[in-house]
């Protein structure tokens, strides 16, 4: 039940009245505790306002972002109204690989089709993966693969449960 005082929120006379302090507080340290107590809700008050006025900056700017962006790429509408417009920048066309360095050649592409662009990107992803991969390959040569054919590893994953099995029987005759 919930009375008009503010005993039954205020944790000084809570503590007093449940006999965790001895001395009931004095006047002085109430109104400490209460000064403080209110100095702590005015800092928690201006911080949410402090965050809220970043917020709304965050979306300003995110939203002039993307304005800028569709007016930069001439884009029109959003989702399934979404229009592409004309791009006039600069794509990938042709990927060279030199010693370890892999070379990039930009070429205007207003007439190219998005397909060519794709079979790029893949040709660049592949000569990444290959760099990747180097290393690999050269452990999976000393790797003896016969010992990892379909009837080695039945006869292997048998063995094993052959074994679990006998000791769960030995296990259960104890």
């Amino acid at each position: 039940m919930i009375s008009y005082n503010k005993w039954h929120d205020d944790p000084i006379m809570l503590r007093w009245l449940a006999r965790k302090d001895l001395i009931p507080p004095s006047q002085e340290e109430l109104e400490k505790h209460y000064i403080a107590q209110e100095e702590f809700e005015r800092k928690g008050l201006e911080w949410d306002r402090k965050e809220n006025k970043m917020i709304e900056e965050y979306k300003r700017k995110q939203k002039e972002a993307i304005d800028n962006e569709k007016k930069e790429t001439l884009s029109v509408g959003e989702g399934e109204n979404y229009q592409p417009g004309v791009w006039d920048k600069k794509q990938l066309v042709h990927v060279k690989e030199e010693s370890s360095e892999v070379q990039v050649i930009e070429q205007d592409i207003s007439s190219k089709y998005i397909v060519d662009i794709n079979e790029m990107d893949e040709q660049l992803l592949n000569i990444k993966e290959q760099k990747m991969l180097a290393p690999l390959k050269e452990l999976a040569d000393l790797v003896n693969w016969e010992d990892y054919t379909l009837e080695k590893m039945n006869e292997k994953y048998r063995k094993d449960l052959v074994k679990k099995l006998t000791i769960k029987c030995l296990i259960n005759d104890l």
